[in-house]
C-alpha cells in the first residue's frame, strides 16, 4: 500500500456519506485554484513528494485522460500530511493563503501542487498585495477565486457553514452560533443556542434580566435523587425517615420509644394519626412520667378509659393537643366524663390546650377546666359541637390567656358574649382568632378588638363576610399597638375593598410578616402594588383568587419583598406560564416557593 492511500479511522458518519458519493462542500481556497486565471504553467513539474505526475492543464487542453482524474481524485480524497514549519492552521483566508506561499506542503495532489507552482512564480509582494484587495472586496463573488474547483479534499480550507465550531477560531469572529439544540433548565423547552454559556432560553433570560435584584442568583440546592427501575426520578429517604416509617408501619409491635426526641414522637404521631391506627394499646408509647407534650392528631378510636389515664402517665403535662376527639368517650357513654376526668387529673400545670372537633365538649367540662385549670396560657377550641353563649362566658375566668382561638363553634355566638370575653381577656392577648362568624358585624373590631387589645400581634377573622371595609378602616385606626402587628388574616371576606388593604399596610406594613387575602376578589392591581412597596418582612402571602393578579405584579411581589418564602396562587387566572415555570429567589437567596402553580 503507498503512502497517499493510508487512511486515519473515520467514524460511521463519515462512512455512510462516503458511500452514498455525498462529500464535502467546496471550499473556498478549491474555488480558487479552479478560475481560468490561476491556471499553472505547462511546463511546471509537480511538487516533491508527489507519488505520480500528470500534465498540468492548459487553456489550449481539450479534455482530461480518464486515468488522470481517477487518480487525482483517489489522492484528492485521501488526507495529506503538512510540514511542521506551516502546522498552525488559521482560520482566516488571508492567512491561509500567505502560508501556502511561503510554505508549500510536502505532499498534496496534483492539480493542488500545479496551483501552488504557479503561485510560487510570482512576488510576494503581488501575492500579498492581491490577498488584501481580495480581501475588501464582494465575499460572494466569484472573481476573486483564482483556484481550481475541482473536488478534492484540502485540509486548509475553512469550515462548513453548518458546523458548530465554525467562527469559534482565533481572529474570527462567531458569525454563526446556529446547529446546537438544548433543554432549557427552567420551563424545560427547546432553544437554540445563541451562547454556549447560558443554560436557558431567551424568554426565561429576558424574565431574569428583568427582575434582577443585584445580588449573585445561587445554585438550587439539590437533594438526593435517585432512579427507579422504570426510569423515573425520585428523592432518596434519609435514614431518619425511614426508621420512622418503619416504626410507623409496625406500631401495634412496638414496646417502648427509647430516648427519642419530641420532633420524633411527633412525627410518628402524625403518621399513624393519618392512618388512623391510634388507639387505646400504642396511646401509651407517647405517654410517661417524664412526658411534658403530649400531641395525638387522631383520637377518633381513643376510649374513655384511655382518655382518663393521661393525666396519671403524664402527671407533668404542660401543653396537650388531642385531634379528632368527637367519638372519644364513645356512642353510649356520658359525654363529659371522659373530659372532666382529664381537666380534674392535668390541673394548675397544664398551660396549653388545643382541642379539635370535640363534639361532646360540653358547659359543664368547660366549668371543670376553668376551675382545675387556671393557670392556661394558650386555648385553642376549634368546631366543638356545643359550644354557645353560657361556655364563651365561661371562659373569660382565664385571665392569664395569651392565645385565644375560637374557631367555628357549633352553636350561634351572639356578639355580647364575645364582647365580654374580649374585654375580660383581652389586655394579655398577643394572638385572636375569630374563624367562622358569619354574622359578627364591625362591632366585634371596633368596641371590643380596639380598645383593649393593646398588646395584640395576631389577628385572624376569616369567614366573616358581614365585615366592612368602613369597619376596617376604623379598627385599624382605633388600634394603637407598641409595634404593630405580625399577622392579619382576611380569608374569605369577599366584600374588602382596596381602602382597607391600602389603609393595614400603611399602618402595619413594616412589621407584616403573614398576610391572607385569599378570595378577596374586589382587590385590584393598585392595593396589590402597594403590599409589594410597603411591605419589606413579608414572609408568607395568599392572594388565591384574586383576579386582577397579572405577572407584573407577581414578579414585583417577590423582588420586593425581600423575605417572602411562601405565595400562594390559587385561581389566579391572569397569570401566565412565564411567571409561574420560573424559580424564583427572593432578597436573602432562598427559593421562594409558590403554592397552587399548575406546572409543579
Amino acid at each position: 500500500m503507498s503512502r497517499n492511500e493510508v487512511r486515519g479511522p473515520s467514524s460511521a458518519l463519515s462512512s455512510f456519506l462516503r458511500e452514498r458519493g455525498i462529500v464535502a462542500p467546496r471550499s473556498v481556497f478549491q474555488r480558487r485554484n479552479n478560475e481560468p486565471g490561476a491556471l499553472s504553467d505547462p511546463n511546471a513539474t509537480p511538487a516533491a513528494g508527489s507519488s505520480s505526475a500528470a500534465p498540468a492543464a492548459t487553456p489550449a487542453s481539450a479534455a482530461e485522460t480518464p486515468s488522470s482524474r481517477v487518480g487525482r481524485t483517489r489522492r484528492g480524497a485521501s488526507s495529506t500530511a503538512v510540514d511542521e514549519s506551516d502546522a498552525e492552521l488559521e482560520s482566516d483566508e488571508d492567512e491561509i493563503e500567505e502560508e501556502d506561499l511561503e510554505s508549500p506542503p510536502r505532499t498534496r495532489s496534483v492539480r493542488g501542487a500545479a496551483a501552488t507552482s504557479s503561485k510560487r512564480k510570482a512576488p510576494a509582494a503581488k501575492s500579498k498585495a492581491a490577498a488584501k484587495k481580495r480581501k475588501k472586496g464582494d465575499k460572494d463573488s466569484d472573481d476573486d477565486y483564482d483556484g481550481d474547483a475541482g473536488g478534492a479534499f484540502n485540509p486548509l480550507a475553512p469550515r462548513s457553514n453548518h458546523s458548530k465550531r465554525r467562527g469559534k477560531g482565533k481572529g474570527s469572529p462567531n458569525k454563526d452560533s446556529n446547529g446546537m439544540i438544548r433543554f432549557c433548565e427552567r420551563c424545560q423547552r427547546r432553544y437554540m443556542v445563541d451562547d454556549e454559556g447560558s443554560s436557558f432560553c431567551p424568554a426565561c433570560l429576558s424574565i431574569q434580566a428583568s427582575g434582577k435584584t443585584g445580588a449573585a442568583r445561587p445554585k438550587k440546592k439539590k437533594g438526593k435523587m435517585a432512579v427507579d427501575g422504570m426510569g423515573s426520578v425520585m428523592r432518596v429517604k434519609s435514614l431518619k425517615d425511614i426508621c420512622i416509617q418503619l416504626i410507623a408501619d409496625y406500631i401495634d409491635d412496638v414496646e417502648q420509644f427509647g430516648d427519642i426526641s419530641d420532633a420524633t414522637k411527633v412525627q410518628i404521631a402524625k403518621i399513624i394519626s393519618r392512618d388512623r391506627q391510634l388507639n387505646s394499646k400504642n396511646v401509651r408509647l407517647f405517654t410517661g412520667p417524664m412526658e411534658q407534650r403530649l400531641e395525638l392528631f387522631d383520637c377518633s378510636y381513643l376510649d374513655e378509659n384511655a382518655l382518663a389515664e393521661i393525666p396519671c402517665m403524664c402527671p407533668n403535662l404542660q401543653l396537650l393537643h388531642l385531634g379528632g376527639c368527637g367519638r372519644i368517650t364513645g356512642p353510649f357513654l356520658p359525654a363529659n366524663a371522659g373530659f372532666i376526668s382529664m381537666f380534674e387529673g392535668l390541673g394548675e400545670k397544664l398551660e396549653e390546650l388545643s382541642l379539635q372537633h370535640a363534639a361532646k365538649l360540653s358547659e359543664t367540662a368547660l366549668t371543670v377546666l376553668v376551675r382545675s385549670c387556671p393557670n392556661l396560657v394558650t386555648l385553642r377550641l376549634d368546631q366543638c359541637g356545643k359550644l354557645g353563649d353560657e361556655g364563651v362566658r365561661l371562659l373569660a375566668s382565664l385571665r392569664r390567656l395569651e392565645v385565644l382561638e375560637i374557631n367555628r363553634p357549633g352553636k350561634e355566638v351572639s356578639e355580647e358574649a364575645l364582647l365580654h370575653l374580649i374585654g375580660a381577656v383581652g389586655s394579655r392577648l398577643r394572638v385572636l382568632s375569630l374563624n367562622g362568624y358569619p354574622n359578627m358585624s364591625d362591632k366585634i373590631l371596633v368596641e371590643g378588638i380596639s380598645p383593649n387589645c393593646k398588646a395584640l400581634r395576631e389577628l385572624s377573622v376569616q369567614s366573616c363576610e358581614s365585615l366592612t371595609t368602613d369597619g376596617i378602616l376604623q379598627f385599624l385606626g382605633n388600634l394603637k399597638t407598641p409595634v404593630g402587628l405580625l399577622s392579619f388574616n382576611l380569608c374569605r371576606n369577599v366584600t374588602i375593598t382596596d381602602d382597607a388593604i391600602v389603609a393595614l399596610v400603611n399602618d402595619h406594613g413594616k412589621t407584616l410578616t403573614s398576610l391572607n387575602l385569599n378570595g378577596l376578589d374586589e382587590l385590584t392591581a393598585y392595593a396589590l402594588g402597594v403590599i409589594a412597596k410597603g411591605c419589606p418582612v413579608l414572609q408568607h402571602l395568599d392572594v388565591s383568587w384574586i383576579r386582577n393578579l397579572e405577572d407584573e405584579i407577581f414578579g414585583d411581589l417577590i423582588t420586593r419583598c425581600k423575605q417572602l418564602r411562601s405565595i400562594k396562587v390559587y385561581g389566579c387566572s391572569k397569570l401566565t406560564d412565564a411567571a409561574l415555570v420560573r424559580r424564583w429567589v427572593n432578597g436573602e437567596g432562598e427559593e421562594v416557593r409558590v403554592v397552587g402553580n399548575e406546572y409543579d
